[in-house]
């Protein structure tokens, strides 16, 4: 948003100081400037730096730094560690092309950050091919957001879909452990080439993966919606997902993850305070829908079943009219969704239940 739009999005705190008092900016007091300027993103309060050095030194305000959207932009790393120094909050730099290095004393205030691709792989110059099927990997973003990562210690939401995490990230994402609460990984690869493990890389099987789920144990959600693409997550991670997903989880999506009633079970034996929950039904039967009654009657709100198969039984779905908070079921369409249909019709009609 420009200074101009800023100023107009601020008459309504204005109004007052314009009946009968001069408009010129120099005249203005330093809390109205401060007041216009928090409605400015930051490329624009770098630009009224340079309006005066009044200006300017309102503009250095930490108040102003607090939120930073560099999203799809070019962004220099001497910008980054510039809001970094000014204690900045909340980072969202996704789907942005990041020019440099950033230098080996930074530290972040962090809470948020927000580094996801929308596209796979980093639209800069100099790559690295990860031998990923499709995906191409670029060394200087990578190097950055590895860096950017290291320098993080008290992250609670970290967003990172559409990414190749690397030894090093899944390290710094386990630095912020103990506070992270959100951890979005959605379309997201992990490379497990090599593990980080007493100041030494070794090779250890699904060992990054598994360290991430094992350090991050306050998290409320976690997504991994089409986590390692079309593949899924192998038995042996879903196991151990089941087994050691965070007790205190909210929310977790694991569409395009194939996950049986024994994974289920464990899973939701665990973690009975999950209030919205989507699964790859595929391999799923009538009875992960009884272990979802059972555990989760009192806290689901939210049901999303994807690829549903035949094992599961019309009278499976009814049973599920019994959980106290249910609001919402979604049921993609197949197509041979006849029994679908009659899901649809008739719980729509025996309960107020929302069925999509």
């Amino acid at each position: 948003m420009s200074s101009i739009a800023a100023l107009l999005q601020a008459a309504e705190y204005i109004d007052w100081y314009e009946r009968g008092m001069s408009k010129e900016w120099q005249d203005l007091p330093d809390e109205l400037i401060l007041k216009i300027l928090s409605y400015s993103e930051v490329i624009d309060l770098i630009s009224c730096g340079q309006v005066s050095k009044r200006t300017r030194n309102i503009s250095r305000d930490t108040s102003l730094w607090v939120t930073a959207n560099l999203e799809e932009k070019i962004v220099k790393t001497e910008l980054l560690e510039l809001i970094l120094s000014k204690g900045c909050k909340i980072l969202n730099i996704s789907d942005s092309d990041i020019v440099g290095s950033l230098s080996s004393n930074i530290k972040s205030q962090l809470r948020v950050l927000n580094l996801s691709q929308s596209q796979w792989g980093f639209p800069v110059r100099n790559f690295r091919d990860w031998n990923w099927p499709g995906q191409v990997y670029y060394e200087e973003n990578i190097d950055v957001l590895e860096d950017l990562l290291s320098c993080c210690k008290s992250l609670q939401h970290l967003e990172m879909e559409g990414i190749l995490i690397t030894p090093r990230m899944a390290v710094g994402i386990c630095m912020n452990g103990k506070t992270l609460q959100v951890l979005n990984l959605n379309h997201s690869f992990v490379d497990e080439s090599s593990y980080y493990s007493g100041g030494l890389y070794d090779a250890v099987p699904n060992g990054n993966f598994q360290t991430i789920i094992k350090c991050c144990q306050e998290l409320k959600e976690v997504h991994l919606d089409d986590f390692n693409g079309d593949v899924g997550l192998p038995e042996e991670n879903l196991d151990f997902l089941s087994a050691n997903t965070p007790p205190n989880v909210e929310k977790l999506h694991l569409k395009n993850q194939d996950i049986w009633d024994h994974q289920i079970k464990i899973l939701l034996s665990r973690c009975r305070k999950i209030k919205a929950l989507s699964l790859e039904a595929h391999f799923m039967t009538d009875t992960s829908l009884s272990y979802i009654r059972k555990y989760l009657n009192l806290t689901l709100e939210e049901l999303r079943l994807t690829d549903v198969n035949d094992e599961i039984s019309f009278n499976g779905f009814l049973e599920l009219k019994s959980i106290a908070r249910h609001e919402i079921l979604n049921l993609p369409p197949r197509p041979t969704g006849t029994k679908l249909k009659m899901v649809r019709t008739d719980i729509f009609k025996m309960d107020p239940l929302k069925v999509r």
